[in-house]
């Protein structure tokens, strides 16, 4: 039923339309990102982080709650370099995160 299912609203549509919203960036190594985001109910969605050449390096599955969101996620140990963070199937654009 369409009136059932939860999506993902723009909150910052203004500053970045269909980007991902997190904090910070760049992201000391080690240390957790910040995602924030309006959701019109709870969801759980999977979220990756990639580096350049598509590999997956780190998945994990992130909780909305209907309204706004601020949820952290602890990115590993990723290594210093660039990566690309994903929401899939939000039709959220992947945004770049690097990690120093």
């Amino acid at each position: 039923n369409e009136d059932d299912e939860a999506f993902l609203d723009l909150t910052y549509a203004a500053r970045a339309a269909l980007a991902i919203d997190f904090y910070p960036n760049p992201a000391p190594q080690g240390e957790q990102l910040v995602l924030r985001y309006e959701s019109s109910g709870e969801a759980d969605t999977q979220l990756l982080i990639t580096d350049l050449n598509g590999r997956i390096v780190r998945d994990v599955t992130v909780s909305f709650t209907a309204g706004p969101n601020v949820v952290p996620v602890t990115i590993g140990a990723l290594q210093t370099g660039v990566y690309l963070v994903a929401l899939p199937g939000t039709g959220l654009v992947p945004t770049r995160l690097v990690v120093r």
